[in-house]
């Protein structure tokens, strides 16, 4: 389809955000390094202090696939013995339990999502177990949203239905791209069939809330195949569309090293945001956020315009819980200003809920500097008006001043607008949401940039 040229500021400084992410901020501040300072002690504290009447955001990490994707970062496992599989179950049965009596009672969970690598690796007897352990120990209220991350080529015939019968309303396509050269390129081989069938198998189960997680930027993916993938997208009609950048480090050894020479440059991958910017939006989506889009009737395009969603550990949500209880290997949190992960190896994390602890390997505390700048980060990601003058606690003198120039060569270049003392996004400038919130120079409020991998919508 024919695409107007994007607008070369707006290129210039999309394609300098690219190399970094720009940080694909889901919070603030982008993360710190953690360090067992932080432990489960202050995870228990956290715990103890929410209101008995608070929400909660339930998120489920499962680290299993049927392979590893060359260009994941994950810290997945391809486990070939069911039992293992089994045994991670029971693990974080056993963590809810624990959790649960910490909280005694407190908190009222408004939603879980399963996430991680493929949680559908997981058989619904599984899935139903999990979910039995957050009922029987912290509650499920008939109200909850249930959403999960699927790979579409371990979807079985029953799953569907089944996922349904258990409460799922939301589900996500980990799609990537449709181009076959890209999908070998990257180890990812499913067929525009298969995810034709998976869509038809979720709408007839009567899933009215399907989202495809697609990536830019990955290897061997040029304009035009990146326009077919958006074009077969439409034609499928999910009800959302997350956009995510493929990032390889400079130190990216192993599978990701021969990569190098057919990676998009900044450039190209500037485009493709452009070019999935604007067919989604001819074909009728809204933009949500700076890296989303969806459907005019989509419950999170209903929150967007009443204020009511957020950039969270799990992507765009409708859901506003402050308090995010994760479980799992690995799986990260964030309660009463503190972010807690648990241990990252399956064989830590197994002998630490088995000895009936609280799983936190580690964690990091927020400032109330810090605190005060993830506010005007989350208004700056949803869109909503700031004033640069509430970042100045948060700034020494000079790295304010020099914030303030920073965003005087946005609003130069059309993309940021300030009407007195507040700063919006002007139309079309909420992809450089990132770089907007780079340029405030927010991040050096903590020390170093860095950003949390955004979690598939």
């Amino acid at each position: 389809m024919p695409m107007k040229p994007m607008e070369p500021d707006r290129r210039e400084w999309l394609a300098a955000g690219v190399p970094a992410g720009p940080p694909r901020y889901t919070s603030f501040p982008a993360p710190l390094p953690l360090s067992n300072a932080v432990g489960a002690a202050d995870y228990a504290r956290g715990l103890s202090r929410i209101d008995p009447n608070a929400p909660l955001s339930l998120g489920v990490n499962v680290p299993f696939c049927r392979q590893v994707c060359c260009q994941c970062g994950s810290d997945l496992r391809v486990e070939n013995d069911y039992d293992g599989v089994l045994d991670y179950v029971a693990c974080v049965a056993a963590e809810i339990e624990i959790v649960g009596r910490h909280l005694d009672g407190r908190g009222r969970p408004s939603s879980v999502h399963f996430g991680g690598d493929a949680p559908n690796y997981l058989l619904t007897d599984e899935l139903s177990a999990i979910l039995t352990a957050i009922e029987t120990h912290i509650g499920l209220p008939d109200a909850a949203r249930l959403s999960i991350d699927l790979d579409p080529r371990l979807l079985r015939d029953s799953d569907p239905d089944d996922l349904v019968a258990l409460g799922f309303r939301r589900m996500s396509f980990r799609i990537q791209d449709f181009d076959f050269d890209v999908q070998a390129a990257i180890g990812c081989i499913q067929s525009f069939d298969l995810i034709e069938a998976g869509v038809g198998a979720v709408r007839a189960a009567g899933v009215s809330d399907l989202s495809f997680a697609l990536v830019c930027g990955l290897p061997r993916q040029t304009r035009r195949s990146f326009e077919e993938t958006l074009v077969k997208t439409a034609t499928l009609s999910p009800d959302r569309v997350s956009l995510s950048s493929y990032f390889k480090g400079d130190d990216a050894d192993g599978e990701q090293s021969s990569f190098i020479g057919c990676v998009p440059d900044t450039r190209l991958r500037a485009e493709f945001v452009d070019l999935a910017d604007e067919l989604l939006i001819s074909e009728g989506y809204f933009r949500i956020g700076f890296d989303q889009y969806a459907k005019s009737d989509s419950p999170i395009v209903a929150a967007q315009r009443a204020g009511r969603f957020r950039r969270s550990l799990q992507g765009w949500s409708e859901d506003v819980a402050d308090t995010t209880i994760a479980f799992g290997a690995s799986a990260t949190g964030f309660i009463d200003g503190v972010y807690v992960q648990n241990i990252e190896g399956l064989r830590g994390y197994a002998r630490r809920v088995r000895s009936g602890s609280l799983a936190t390997g580690q964690g990091i505390r927020l400032t109330p500097v810090q605190m005060a700048a993830g506010s005007t980060i989350m208004s700056l990601l949803c869109g909503d008006e700031v004033d640069p003058s509430d970042i100045r606690a948060a700034l020494a003198p000079i790295a304010f001043a020099a914030a303030l120039s920073r965003l005087d060569d946005l609003e130069g270049d059309g993309i940021v607008a300030r009407t007195g003392d507040a700063l919006a996004h002007s139309p079309g400038g909420h992809v450089l949401a990132g770089v907007v919130a780079m340029a405030l120079g927010l991040d050096r409020a903590n020390g170093r940039r860095g950003d949390f991998p955004s979690a598939n919508p």
